[in-house]
């Protein structure tokens, strides 16, 4: 900037002196140089052009990166949110599931309360029906080892109760002593 400003300078002021003082050759410039000059100035005119551009693209790069990074947090934060949401609602969902199976459940050990093994099935449900005796059976196995009600076992499974748990005391007790291959 500083050197176009100079240039002006000794330009306007070498313009001026020539037309002023046309006999005298201290401040005349020659057309040679003249031009030299124009030239200087016109490139630096030109870069400085091409800088501010180069600054205005760089303004519009950064700007159109902080849009791209305001969207993307605004998307994630909104998929945050409807993932959190969801989450509620399945939670929800299941806790009402949960409530419904239970209150049947609890229905049917109340309807076939007088069957074998119904009094022992209620003591050990409490929060799940996966919960075990001291004998470490399962309210499902006592079910179907007492020949309860299918209603009963139907109930149970469909509460939650795992079909896949394994008591190798239970099957010796139900299977006599026979050697059992698994």
């Amino acid at each position: 900037m500083k050197l176009i400003i100079t240039l002006i300078l000794v330009l306007s002021f070498a313009i001026g002196c020539s037309q002023e003082n046309t006999n005298s050759q201290v401040f005349e410039i020659d057309e040679e140089t003249k031009k030299m000059l124009q030239q200087e100035f016109i490139e630096n005119l030109e870069n400085e052009r091409k800088l501010e551009e180069e600054a205005y693209a760089q303004a519009l790069n950064d700007k159109r990166k902080a849009e791209e990074e305001a969207y993307n947090q605004a998307l994630n934060d909104k998929r945050k949110a409807e993932e959190e949401e969801y989450q509620k609602k399945l939670i929800s969902q299941r806790n009402t599931e949960s409530s419904r199976l239970a209150s049947s459940l609890q229905g049917t050990l109340d309807k076939y309360k007088n069957e074998p093994g119904i009094a022992e099935i209620k003591k050990i449900i409490d929060n799940s029906v996966n919960n075990v005796n001291d004998d470490n059976y399962t309210p499902l196995m006592i079910a179907t080892v007492n020949n309860s009600n299918i209603a009963v076992i139907k109930s149970l499974i469909e509460a939650g109760a795992n079909v896949n748990i394994i008591s190798l005391t239970l099957i010796k007790r139900v299977c006599g002593r026979r050697t059992l291959l698994l």
